[in-house]
């Protein structure tokens, strides 16, 4: 269990791109404890805000931000917007995310965790080799490609690609993990190894995942938030979610 309970906090944060608003006055608190599910249709700002945690919109131009996000990691200033710019790599680092499309860096598989982690973490070739084998024994990868690791990643099929680039980002020990609907791109099998991954995740790690499947939120979720147009339009817990019909149609009294 993650030693410090304190929630994270998102206060009056809103977001435009282009001078359009695409996140208005959100006000939340989520527990650090267990996993948060980011819910709504496509558009409503899921993404979004879940990038507004690690501060990748700013990636993009346009990004104009106001308010502020508290999150409960060390080193580095309580609220995320008074991070310099030289310590955004370290926020990321600390904040760790997986997107819906894999992202494999353009070298081996090897190299795609051991090289992170020895520039990020100081690590020594013998412990990235160790810190690359134990985190693709988590994602149930390392069975298939152990005979490959000098191979290009982009050689992968893309499930593999993904489950390579979810076991990049736990080797970096992130303090908070964002995932943006990380088993879009698997089979079913993958997905399930995925899935029952995040699962043991969740009680040593914050969890914020972003969702279009019910069942997989049902499965995975301790609490849902429901989002509409860039706004919160409601919270609620995993009772009230289970109680319904498993469907899209679900939704739609939230929204």
């Amino acid at each position: 269990m993650n030693s410090n309970t304190q929630n994270i906090q998102i206060k009056k944060l809103t977001l435009t791109f282009n001078k359009e608003k695409i996140l208005h006055d959100i006000n939340l608190t989520i527990p650090t404890q267990g996993i948060t599910i980011l819910l709504g249709r496509s558009g409503s700002g899921k993404t979004t805000l879940l990038r507004t945690l690690n501060r990748l919109n700013e990636t993009y131009e346009g990004h104009q931000i106001t308010g502020q996000i508290s999150l409960p990691i060390q080193g580095l200033p309580k609220n995320i917007n008074d991070i310099p710019q030289n310590d955004l790599p370290k926020l990321r680092q600390k904040v760790g995310m997986v997107f819906q499309t894999p992202n494999p860096l353009p070298i081996s598989v090897r190299k795609n965790i051991t090289l992170p982690t020895q520039l990020t973490l100081n690590m020594t070739k013998k412990q990235s080799e160790t810190k690359a084998e134990e985190t693709l024994k988590q994602v149930g990868l390392w069975e298939e490609i152990k005979n490959s690791l000098n191979k290009p990643a982009k050689d992968l099929s893309g499930g593999q690609q993904q489950r390579l680039c979810f076991a990049r980002t736990l080797a970096l020990n992130p303090e908070i993990l964002l995932l943006d609907e990380p088993t879009a791109s698997l089979d079913k099998k993958s997905s399930s190894t995925i899935e029952n991954l995040i699962l043991t995740l969740k009680n040593k790690i914050p969890i914020i995942l972003v969702s279009h499947s019910l069942s997989q939120a049902i499965k995975l979720g301790d609490r849902y938030i429901i989002m509409n147009e860039g706004k919160i339009k409601t919270t609620i817990k995993k009772e009230e979610l289970t109680a319904t019909e498993t469907d899209e149609k679900t939704l739609e009294k939230y929204l």
